[in-house]
């Protein structure tokens, strides 16, 4: 075999078992009970959610994540939890390798030299620092495949066709749509202008960017039997806003919202090393060949620092030109570029067993542990809910931010015909700043909290033990009733529920 073509298979194979090793990912994550709630929704309803059946004060529901949403509900319901995480294992794989081939395609010189694998290790540990069982990770595949269709060498056509084709699925997984017109015009909108003009760029724009309307949300609402009104067809652009104007209170509660130099693991060293590498041998380099791939760079990185959450995007954005650098860097250090080919075939070697070896080790089947779930969320206490309320139509139940929506979940599992409504669910869409002020003064007794809980009113209450209101409500048995208790939460109920 060819030396060159054994490069390519322990590369891809060494990317596709790094990937699925992922699988151990165990599915603790705050949204997935709502998650797993609207791709049920659209598997049994055939349509997804225009209705809000998770919160009190929710109306409408633009559940834009809905098509991930189905595909998750779905490995859920075939194969439960354990089928959740080898999907998430196979998407981190399919990553894996798109990334390698990304990095093949910066790089056509490297059909005469070794590839340099200190950025794939880069943009790995990147996306690998933010992965969880999210729709995001989807998203993240489309823009890859996107950055696959720009580098490669394809009629401007069909490349405009499949960026809308893209852009339109993208649209229906998450709100990281939008970084795929984005990238288009990074690496084509400086070439298209000088050789076809500004109508011409105005134009391809707009057929990229259209793609955020193909969705039940916005053109396609007919295909449901919903009315197709101006709001509808640019609702998945106005949903960009909620992104852009997060309540402050907000931000400042979720971790993920702040900046990747703030976080004390490996956002933070990603982004410094880059910086510093960047700095140090970028030079002229940065402005030889592809434009787009400083720009993405750029973006990519001033979206990582303003908030974690970004960092996979700048994983994915900075691959190109990390790819150029540090192929030109590796020509100041021949010695240690000779001892890298060298050796490169056994290192591959080993690490492609050790890597197969701890995919097989990390199968879910092994590593997934029910228990869990219940540690981290109020599971059980919910489950309990549905238990009790079965001759009742409706019950309201009072759970913090990150607990709402397997609440939620949880009663749905348990009674489904129940009518049951969460005040908090882990969602934003359509929430303004005195809702979060007020969830947040409830929980830690500040402010209003009392007038508030006495507005919600609600039947139950699941609350983490260590909670100020939690304590409140356990030293106020003529108000709430405390029915039961585990190591991390308490449910309550009003006392107005009592026989």
């Amino acid at each position: 075999m060819p030396q060159r073509d054994l490069t390519t298979i322990l590369l891809i194979l060494s990317l596709f078992l790094y990937g699925i090793s992922f699988w151990s990912f165990s599915p603790v994550d705050p949204d997935l009970g709502w998650h797993l709630l609207g791709g049920a929704w659209t598997s049994h309803k055939g349509a997804p959610p225009s209705t809000d059946f998770i919160n009190v004060f929710g109306t409408i529901w633009h559940d834009y994540h809905w098509l991930a949403q189905t595909a998750m509900y779905q490995l859920y319901a075939s194969f439960g939890f354990p089928g959740q995480m080898v999907g998430l294992g196979l998407v981190m794989a399919a990553l894996s390798v798109l990334l390698g081939i990304v990095g093949k395609l910066s790089l056509p010189i490297c059909a005469k030299h070794a590839l340099p694998i200190t950025p794939l290790i880069v943009s790995l540990l990147a996306i690998g620092s933010v992965t969880s069982h999210r729709p995001q990770l989807l998203a993240l595949l489309l823009l890859l495949i996107g950055q696959v269709i720009l580098l490669s060498k394809m009629n401007r056509t069909i490349e405009l066709a499949l960026f809308l084709l893209l852009t339109g699925v993208c649209a229906n997984v998450h709100v990281y749509w939008v970084f795929l017109p984005l990238l288009w015009c990074l690496y084509r909108m400086k070439r298209t202008y000088h050789q076809e003009g500004l109508v011409l760029v105005v134009l391809k724009v707009g057929v990229v960017s259209a793609g955020g309307m193909l969705s039940p949300y916005g053109i396609l609402a007919p295909l449901f039997g919903w009315e197709l009104t101006l709001h509808t067809v640019l609702s998945n652009y106005t949903v960009l806003l909620d992104y852009a104007f997060l309540p402050p209170s907000l931000a400042a509660q979720i971790s993920e919202f702040r900046s990747s130099l703030a976080d004390p693991g490996v956002p933070r060293w990603v982004l410094l090393v880059s910086i510093v590498v960047i700095a140090r041998w970028g030079g002229r380099w940065l402005l030889i060949g592809r434009t787009g791939d400083l720009w993405a760079y750029l973006i990519g990185l001033l979206l990582a620092i303003s908030k974690v959450k970004f960092i996979a995007i700048f994983g994915v954005l900075a691959l190109p030109l990390h790819m150029r650098v540090v192929l030109h860097i590796a020509q100041e250090f021949q010695g240690i570029k000779a001892i890298f080919i060298r050796y490169f075939h056994p290192a591959m070697v080993v690490i492609t067993v050790t890597l197969a070896l701890n995919a097989v080790k990390t199968f879910p089947t092994f590593t997934y542990k029910a228990e869990d779930l219940s540690t981290m969320y109020p599971i059980r206490s919910c489950a309990q809910i549905a238990d009790m309320s079965t001759e009742v139509a409706s019950v309201t139940v009072l759970t913090s931010f990150d607990h709402g929506g397997w609440c939620r979940w949880a009663i749905e599992q348990h009674a489904p015909t129940l009518k049951s409504r969460v005040f908090v669910d882990g969602r934003t869409q359509g929430r303004d700043e005195d809702y979060f002020k007020a969830v947040f003064d409830l929980f830690a007794m500040k402010g209003e909290w009392l007038k508030t809980l006495q507005s919600w009113n609600p039947d139950y209450a699941v609350l983490s033990k260590d909670t100020p209101l939690a304590q409140f409500m356990g030293l106020a048995p003529n108000q709430w009733q405390m029915l039961s208790q585990d190591h991390n939460f308490a449910l309550f109920r009003a006392v107005k529920l009592r026989p």
